[in-house]
């Protein structure tokens, strides 16, 4: 029974990894065939100068004689021996290659295999991811049917009112969720603290981080950066996750992190470039001076462990 379910587990390691273990033969028969090559040009060599002293003995045996048709009738003879001892060595020295050759052309499949291989279970995931985010959207249409818009931005994104509510200078009264400034050219600072809805897992860049600095300019720009490494990310690897850029930003606090292990950003063709998007705040609470930095970043993150082991397993059946 043990070695039934180690024959099943070999057996799903190896479908899962088709592509990597095919390179990974490729390697070894392509180091084979340069060490096998080698040692048969050396053979080969020691053959050749082998008859070629040979060869060379019975030349001088011939030159010895006397001029004369025996002489003659020695030359052509040798003649004759010394093409056919070449020939002999010629096929003798050709089996040294075979196996070298043997093992130039299963490196050469196998490589093949595995390109071939690895762009099929690319267009399989891709398939899959596809599939599994037209679901979810699916999902999230008729959550808006059902659920009122509260209930919504509670279940999909952690938004959740607090049950207070803030005044504005102009009598307004706002439902509060953090107190922060938004971002923008045009805010008029005397319109004062607005109140903005972010998920529970919305990032603070603040003193806690590595690369937070009381430049203001500064700090805006190597979140950007993060913005724009995080891109790059989904676009080589697939998917990033909130994780790596918590730990990119230098996130020291270590809020959360096992929770965001699951979530993140999953690559979707009809973003191009922008699959990420961070909505930064200039955060400010009611005792906070505006020389202390300090930003909300409101990441577009979804569940990305269901997506990718949905997928693999659709590629797997």
């Amino acid at each position: 029974m043990k070695f039934h379910h180690m024959a099943i587990v070999a057996k799903e390691f190896v479908r899962g990894h088709k592509s990597e273990i095919a390179t990974g033969a490729g390697v070894v028969l392509e180091l084979a065939a340069v060490g096998l090559t080698a040692r048969a040009t050396v053979k080969a060599k020691t053959d050749a100068d082998a008859l070629k002293k040979r060869l060379d003995i019975l030349w001088a045996e011939v030159e010895a004689l006397e001029e004369g048709p025996e002489r003659e009738a020695q030359q052509k003879e040798m003649e004759k021996n010394e093409k056919k001892e070449i020939r002999k060595c010629v096929r003798h020295v050709a089996r040294y290659y075979i196996w070298p050759g043997i093992c130039t052309l299963g490196s050469i499949a196998l490589f093949v295999f595995s390109v071939k291989n690895g762009r099929k279970e690319i267009r399989n995931l891709s398939a899959a991811l596809t599939a599994q985010l037209a679901a979810e959207k699916i999902r999230k249409e008729r959550a808006k049917k059902m659920l009122s818009e509260d209930q919504f931005n509670e279940l999909y994104y952690g938004i959740k009112k607090s049950g207070k509510t803030y005044e504005d200078a102009n009598g307004n009264e706002h439902e509060l969720y953090e107190y922060c400034v938004p971002v923008d050219n045009n805010f008029d600072a005397a319109v004062g603290p607005q109140k903005i809805a972010v998920s529970k897992h919305a990032l603070i860049f603040d003193k806690n981080c590595r690369e937070w600095t009381r430049n203001w300019d500064y700090c805006m720009t190597w979140i950007r950066k993060v913005e724009d490494w995080a891109n790059q990310k989904v676009l080589s690897d697939g998917y990033v996750r909130l994780n790596d850029i918590r730990e990119y930003l230098g996130d020291r606090s270590y809020d959360n992190w096992d929770e965001c292990e699951d979530l993140g950003i999953v690559f979707h063709p009809e973003f191009a470039q922008s699959q990420v998007q961070f909505e930064i705040f200039e955060m400010m609470a009611p005792d906070q001076e505006w020389n202390e930095p300090k930003y909300v970043i409101e990441v577009n993150y979804e569940n990305i462990k269901g997506k990718i082991n949905g997928a693999i397993r659709a590629l797997n059946e």
